[in-house]
């Protein structure tokens, strides 16, 4: 216990630092158009490069700057991101965002067979591992270019929806 309250203390005094330390870097995730593998818009998503344990993503630094009134300073929006919702649940929501005419992003898409999912449901947005992994600025320029030779924002046909609905 004594270990983990100075591992606490440490990390708490390091992330008041991160931002003047240059520590924090941005990495981008596309959002999808469920059905058709169109890229819409791009998420900026911080990570922390912390000097000796290299890349770290927001989980472990989000919590403890949220308690310590930190997340300000940092830039930081923590989020919820849970792997796998319930069919009723998800179900629920998509009918929910209709209702009131709100705009929804379904994030942690991780299988076609989801995506498919959310789409059948009436989720028309997603974002996850399934479409792309987070990107620093060069590779997320590059995916860009490369979707644009198919005359549009459009991820390579193999990681569509439909396509892989279709298999």
């Amino acid at each position: 216990m004594h270990e983990d309250m100075l591992q606490r203390l440490e990390l708490e005094a390091e992330l008041r630092h991160v931002a003047d330390r240059d520590q924090l870097v941005l990495h981008y995730q596309p959002i999808v158009e469920l059905v058709s593998g169109r890229i819409t818009r791009v998420e900026a998503l911080v990570r922390r490069d912390h000097p000796t344990k290299g890349l770290l993503p927001p989980p472990a630094f989000n919590p403890l700057a949220e308690e310590q009134g930190l997340i300000g300073p940092i830039g930081v929006r923590g989020r919820d991101r849970p792997g796998r919702e319930d069919t009723a649940l998800a179900h629920a929501i998509v009918k929910l965002r209709h209702t009131l005419q709100l705009h929804s992003v379904a994030e942690g898409i991780e299988h076609a067979e989801q995506a498919a999912h959310l789409a059948a449901l009436g989720c028309r947005d997603g974002q996850g591992y399934r479409f792309a992994r987070p990107l620093p600025v060069g590779a997320m320029t590059e995916l860009l270019a490369t979707s644009m030779a198919d005359g549009g924002f459009y991820l390579p046909a193999a990681t569509a929806v439909e396509a892989a609905a279709a298999t």
